[in-house]
This record gives structure tokens, C-alpha cells and sequence, in this order.
């Protein structure tokens, strides 16, 4: 099963990455944080155009948010949905997707 140093040295990259990982949902947490706080800034944009571009941008990041959480929980599928609603997602279709 392996000497006790290499096992030693496998329980500390198992602890670095599940650090690792906290430190990925952290991140996502504070994203999320960040975009509530710029979503009041909203009515700040000069124009309505300006404003749309200002949520989109804003509704796009919550996705990468969701897609890092998912990644660390290992929901790949979830990953894949939220990559495929970035991907999809039109500013100039009303908030629909480019597909629906």
C-alpha cells in the first residue's frame, strides 16, 4: 500500500486540494457578493443600452459563480449547463437565451 512517507505525501495533496477547492468556492461566494453590490449601480449607466449591457454582464457572472460551485462539488452535468448558458446566452434577444 505504499510507504509511510508516501502516504504522508498523498494526505497532503489530498489537503491541499480540498483547500484548494474551498478556496475555488470562496471565490465563487465572494463573485456572487460582488455582483449583488454591483447590481445597484445599475441605474448609474448613462443609457438604457448601457444599463441592459451592465445586467447581462451581471446575470453572466452568477453563471460562472454556479459553474465554479458545481465544479467543486463535482457536477460535472451542472458545469456543463452553466458553460452551455454562457455560451448561449444573446444581450439582444431580451434576456432569452440565443436558442430559445
Amino acid at each position: 500500500m505504499g510507504s509511510p512517507e508516501w502516504r504522508h505525501e498523498q494526505a497532503d495533496a489530498a489537503g491541499r486540494w480540498r483547500a484548494s477547492l474551498g478556496q475555488l468556492r470562496d471565490r465563487a461566494d465572494n463573485l456572487d457578493a460582488s455582483v449583488v453590490l454591483a447590481a445597484r449601480e445599475i441605474d448609474r449607466q448613462p443609457t438604457e443600452k448601457a444599463r441592459e449591457h451592465y445586467l447581462d454582464m451581471l446575470v453572466k457572472l452568477t453563471h460562472v459563480a454556479d459553474g465554479v460551485r458545481a465544479l467543486v462539488d463535482g457536477e460535472m452535468e451542472r458545469v456543463g449547463v452553466r458553460l452551455e448558458s454562457i455560451r448561449n446566452f444573446d444581450p439582444d434577444a431580451s434576456g432569452e437565451s440565443a436558442s430559445g
